[in-house]
């Protein structure tokens, strides 16, 4: 049976992602990319560019793509490693568990 929900609007903010994420969720009718947080506006455009991505939007800031009303799922998959601390890992597991946003570490 297939589903009649609208894809779930999504955001991608770093640089494995057109070589390991972006390709599966381009392919995913589950999915639409529509925000690209890059270094720099100028940088994110042309990633929209560069992968077709003309219905996203371009963000300098991963803050402002979040509050943002242009994505629906603020869930945080993370590349290995999160942080250079111990102390500064255990502060954002903290931090997500208070805003109730579900983390993941790959590698």
């Amino acid at each position: 049976m297939l589903s009649s929900k609208p894809p779930i609007r999504i955001g991608a903010d770093g640089g494995w992602a057109p070589v390991s994420h972006l390709p599966y969720l381009q392919s995913s009718s589950r999915y639409t990319i529509t925000a690209v947080c890059n270094s720099s506006l100028e940088s994110g455009n042309k990633a929209i560019s560069k992968y077709n991505l003309m219905s996203a939007k371009a963000y300098d800031l991963v803050e402002s793509m979040c509050d943002s009303d242009t994505i629906d799922l603020v869930d945080v998959y993370v590349e290995w490693p999160l942080c250079t601390t111990t102390k500064e890992s255990k502060e954002l597991a903290q931090l997500a568990k208070e805003k109730g946003v579900n983390t993941i570490i790959g590698f």
